[in-house]
């Protein structure tokens, strides 16, 4: 995760060599485990940014974009920068959310909010940065 290795990795051939070379005793969990783990972990950090929101914000700024996949499907991604009360700067990726066409500025706005509420952010936004597009 750190390096952002896709979880195709564990089937790639020279990578299975590399963890053999180091500990030929080693099992490489299973798909299925790779992704309870990362469930895991993102309920985890969930949670935490959660808390931090409740206890640490008292005013963000949210970064939109609306991108496109190479399937053409469009997204809509959402990160939070805020400053602690120690000063130092935080930034959290809130939602990559799948938007269904039309991509109006209403839908938009529609999902924005969503996000908002689901993170509890209400009455926190003070500025919102978008990358200028006409129907932002």
């Amino acid at each position: 995760m750190k390096d952002n290795q896709p979880l195709s990795i564990r089937d790639d051939e020279e990578f299975r060599e590399f963890v053999e070379e180091l500990d030929p005793f080693y099992e490489l969990p299973s798909d299925k485990r790779i992704k309870e783990l990362l469930v895991d972990g993102y309920n985890y950090c969930k949670q935490e940014i959660i808390h931090l929101f409740e206890q640490d914000v008292t005013s963000c700024s949210l970064t939109l974009d609306l991108w496109t996949s190479r399937s053409r499907a469009e997204y809509l991604g959402v990160t939070c920068s805020f400053v602690n009360a120690q000063f130092e700067l935080h930034e959290a990726i809130l939602a990559i959310r799948y938007l269904k066409y039309p991509h109006t500025s209403k839908s938009i706005v529609e999902c924005l909010n969503q996000i908002i509420q689901k993170w509890n952010l209400n009455e926190k936004v003070f500025t919102i940065t978008t990358d200028n597009g006409a129907n932002m």
